[in-house]
């Protein structure tokens, strides 16, 4: 009984090993052999992506890539360039000849013989040439500067020549101009302060010289004696100004010397004289007066008043005036 259960069993357990190696032999050929089903008809052959071949069953999923590590390249420096040292003997490229060096050889040339004038017209030309060369412009500054100097120098002497001359409104003139260019001039600053008041007291001397008439008035006379004592006091001995004190010296004198005058009258006419007083009634009046002009005027009741005008000068005798009321009313 047990055998025959026994051998039931391997039978059916064959007959399942059996199934099995079919299925495993049949199906795969099977699926090739089928058919594929068609693509709808929207669907063109052509835009369809090839397929993609997967990997084997047995290699699903992919096993992980092993990157070997590259060696690192030993990086050898690049040679360094080699440098020629041969003299360069082709000639140098010139730039195209505009003038500037010729121009400018006449300008420092012009500045050896202190031609300023010269060498300032030489450089202007140099920098229209060239306008941003710096040669042109130094040197055109130092010919400025030159100039400058010069005339500096020439406004200094000429001041010192017009002082010699006791011209000195002129002096103070020149001085004037160079302070004009350098307004930090010690010379000019002392020549213009001196010439100056040198030019305002020989002004006042010419003044009282040329009008001695003056004098004859007591506060002008004291004027002119302080404006004397003024210029005798200044430490400058030029002929002119000798010339001046001396002829001012000689008129305060003789303007302050008396002169005699003599006045007749008749007895009966009242005499006055200006800047003396009232003299009175007279026959002959001697006086002694400082020379300039006076007015004598004569008055008598019932008779027309007289007026005579006479001037005293200095060294000169003067007749006698005669002052008398003879025309009736």
């Amino acid at each position: 009984m047990q055998s025959r259960v026994g051998w039931k069993t391997w039978s059916a357990f064959a007959l399942i090993l059996a199934a099995g190696a079919a299925v495993f032999t049949l199906l795969p050929r099977w699926v090739s052999e089928r058919p594929a089903p068609e693509a709808p008809p929207s669907v063109q052959a052509s835009s369809l992506p090839e397929a993609i071949p997967g990997p084997p069953p047995e290699e699903w999923p992919p096993p992980p890539i092993e990157v070997e590590e590259e060696e690192e390249d030993e990086v050898t420096p690049a040679p360094a360039p080699e440098i020629d040292l041969t003299p360069d003997l082709s000639p140098p490229v010139e730039a195209p000849d505009d003038g500037f060096a010729a121009v400018m050889t006449e300008a420092l040339e012009a500045m050896k013989r202190e031609d300023y004038a010269l060498a300032r017209d030489a450089f202007l030309r140099a920098r229209a040439l060239r306008p941003a060369a710096p040669d042109a412009a130094s040197g055109l500054s130092q010919a400025e500067e030159g100039l400058r100097n010069l005339a500096i120098a020439g406004h200094r002497d000429r001041g010192l020549e017009h002082e010699r001359l006791e011209s000195w409104r002129a002096a103070e003139a020149e001085y004037d101009s160079a302070l004009a260019l350098d307004g930090s001039l010690r010379f000019a600053r002392e020549g213009k302060k001196r010439s100056a008041a040198r030019a305002l007291l020989q002004e006042k001397l010419d003044f009282q010289i040329g009008h001695p008439e003056r004098l004859s008035d007591a506060p002008a006379l004291e004027e002119a004696s302080r404006i004397l004592d003024e210029a005798k006091g200044v430490d400058w001995g030029g002929p002119k100004r000798k010339e001046a004190i001396a002829k001012l010296d000689e008129l305060i004198a003789s303007y302050s010397r008396p002169m005699e005058v003599q006045i007749l009258s008749d007895t009966l006419t009242d005499v006055t004289l200006n800047r003396v007083g009232r003299l009175g009634k007279f026959d002959r009046r001697t006086l002694e007066i400082r020379p300039g002009r006076y007015v004598a005027v004569g008055s008598r009741a019932g008779f027309r008043d007289v007026r005579v005008e006479f001037t005293v000068e200095p060294g000169k005798p003067l007749a006698p005036i005669q002052v008398r009321c003879e025309e009736a009313i």
